[in-house]
């Protein structure tokens, strides 16, 4: 989606689409998303950019990622963002870092160490704090690890994204937490198991649903 001034005041968000199930909560997460929209609208407001990506969408847990660009007056330069909404649709449950990621291996220091790995961006020393908590997209093969233009390195690496598939993960997962079905006792990885341990797990919870 694009809003231009010039061109056009009206503008709308990308919904999030539900056809399989009703859930009052997805929609009050359009409403979320089409809020954070209407924030940026102002008198000083040039241009607005916004893509909106999905990634795992099943009964249980639905990942989605929002790029914004914005450019006001009277700034020199627009500014990018991105952030990720993790939920539960059924207990409208909103997932955070350590639902997702095990605190007792040290989850968040070492996957940091990987991000600054893999990144070719120098990152700002807030970034080492505890209190520092990337923001995740889940997606089918990995996970996407998200940070806006500015918040942890300079502008000019604009939004930085550090993707991880399960494998490189797969030590770092919460077993009892949503994506606990990837762990095994040993922690291995197998991709053969791991699908078909998922796609059961999603038919057996439709089944209930359903009962």
């Amino acid at each position: 989606m694009m809003v231009t001034k010039e061109k056009s005041t009206r503008y709308s968000t990308p919904p999030i689409s539900y056809p399989l199930f009703e859930n009052n909560f997805l929609e009050y997460i359009n409403e979320t998303l089409k809020s954070n929209v209407l924030d940026e609208m102002n008198e000083n407001l040039v241009q607005y950019n916004s893509e909106l990506e999905e990634g795992i969408i099943s009964p249980y847990l639905v990942s989605l990622k929002m790029n914004q660009y914005t450019f006001h007056m009277p700034s020199l330069n627009g500014n990018n963002s991105s952030f990720a909404i993790n939920i539960n649709p059924i207990t409208n449950e909103d997932y955070d870092f350590f639902d997702i990621f095990d605190a007792k291996r040290n989850a968040l220091e070492e996957i940091k160490v990987i991000i600054k790995r893999r990144s070719d961006c120098d990152f700002f020393e807030r970034f080492d704090k505890a209190s520092f908590i990337p923001r995740f997209f889940i997606k089918n093969d990995g996970i996407e690890f998200i940070f806006s233009e500015y918040e942890v390195s300079s502008g000019m690496c604009g939004n930085i994204v550090v993707f991880m598939y399960y494998h490189e993960l797969v030590e770092f997962l919460k077993p009892n937490g949503p994506l606990g079905f990837f762990v095994t006792p040993s922690r291995t990885w197998n991709a053969d198991f791991h699908w078909y341990k998922a796609v059961f797990g999603t038919l057996e919870l439709e089944k209930g649903l359903n009962n």
